[in-house]
This record gives structure tokens, sequence and C-alpha cells, in this order.
């Protein structure tokens, strides 16, 4: 049986759906409907369930997973220098 984290919006029980008519798999929270998107395997869908930011070396807030790294700057933050 695969393993799910705990929803990571409020803390949830999380289960592995099938989809009927798309033959995907989700992972779904039953308290608050959170969601991943539709995966080929249950393994895909909890991978990507599970993915989590941690907190890093001094305070910094980094993804665990791939493409992470940045966030967009709004435009009067580009104007300041900041």
């Amino acid at each position: 049986m695969i393993e799910l984290k705990e929803c990571p919006f409020c803390g949830g029980h999380a289960e592995m759906w099938h989809g009927e008519y798309d033959n995907g798999y989700y992972v779904i929270c039953d308290e608050c409907g959170a969601l991943t998107e539709q995966a080929f395997t249950q393994e895909e869908a909890a991978n990507a369930w599970n993915r989590r930011v941690y907190e890093g070396p001094e305070g910094l807030r980094k993804h665990e997973g791939p493409g992470a790294g940045g966030r967009r700057m709004q435009d009067d933050e580009a104007d300041d220098g900041k």
C-alpha cells in the first residue's frame, strides 16, 4: 500500500482515487477537497501529493521538487532594485 502524507492545506486524511472515465489516478483530501492533477500511475499521484515545501537553512523555504527556486517579482519591486 502506498503511504500518503496528511493534507498540506488542512492536515486532513488523503485517499487515492482512480478516475472512472479518464483512467487516471488522483490523491484527494477527505476534509478540504484538495487534489493532485491526473497521474498515469498510483506512484506518480502519491509522489505529487507527498511533495512538500520545507524549512531550510536560515529559514529559507525551498521546494523539494524540480523547477523550484524563485517567485515572480512585482513591478514595483523590480523598479526599486529589491
